[in-house]
């Protein structure tokens, strides 16, 4: 009998695989790695939590989150004008603020490329590679933004702490860090949602290692990646969830 069950797990499995799914055991009440929506409400335990969307573009994240938990405080930032004006329209109402700015290092204006796919858009223009696909997309328009950092913004914002701070900035996510050192420093920033590249796409961005050393030396611990992209066999970008482990 014995046999006979392991014979169909390993069949089951196999059938499964071929077909590009698989069957993993998840042990409860702990993150599984394979649902990021999942592990988040483990994770994050307060009814309506203080959520940073820093990069908001046209509100995926928002989307994420507000059918994720009942009643999220989201503030989200946007600097693209064109995509800010329809994230207002279809998305302030969700939102507990909405600013019309980019974050980073430092206060200052810079200069904020759109690109002609405004996923994409960035401080930081594309880096010509042969290692991916997106260098030729073109450029819509520059315009230049306001740029804050966290640091300087936080007692705007009227809150104490950060449950979760999302940040998928395009090759500009190690200056939003670096601008929130002293928050960091004060335990004030419980989780970390960002994107990191393996390949780099922008031209001086902060590479996934610089994100992973900056993080671990503020006491963040990796929980997991999720939304893994590959191309030649290799990991391209991914996007990590960090957690506040006081060691």
């Amino acid at each position: 009998m014995k046999f006979m069950t392991k014979w169909i797990k390993k069949t089951i499995k196999g059938l499964l695989a071929r077909r590009g799914y698989s069957v993993t055991w998840c042990q409860p009440g702990v993150p599984s790695g394979l649902d990021l929506r999942g592990d988040l409400q483990i994770l994050v335990r307060s009814e309506n939590p203080v959520i940073l969307d820093v990069g908001a573009n046209r509100g995926q994240t928002i989307e994420m989150l507000c059918g994720t938990f009942d009643a999220p405080q989201i503030i989200a930032f946007e600097p693209s004008g064109a995509v800010f004006g329809e994230l207002q329209r279809t998305h302030g109402g969700r939102c507990r603020d909405l600013f019309h700015m980019a974050l980073g290092a430092h206060d200052e204006v810079k200069e904020f490329i759109n690109y002609e796919r405004s996923e994409f858009s960035s401080l930081r223009r594309l880096a010509p590679s042969a290692l991916h696909e997106f260098s030729e997309i073109k450029v819509r328009s520059v315009e230049k933004v306001q740029v804050r950092s966290l640091d300087s913004l936080f007692p705007e914002l009227g809150i104490a702490e950060i449950d979760l701070l999302k940040i998928d900035t395009q090759g500009h996510d190690l200056d939003v860090l670096n601008g929130a050192r002293m928050l960091f420093q004060q335990g004030r920033v419980k989780r970390v949602l960002v994107e990191m590249n393996f390949v780099p796409m922008y031209e001086g961005e902060g590479s996934a290692l610089e994100i992973m050393t900056f993080l671990d030396s503020q006491q963040l611990s990796l929980v997991d990646l999720y939304e893994k992209s590959h191309g030649g066999g290799v990991l391209t970008w991914c996007t990590a969830l960090f957690q506040r482990v006081d060691k």
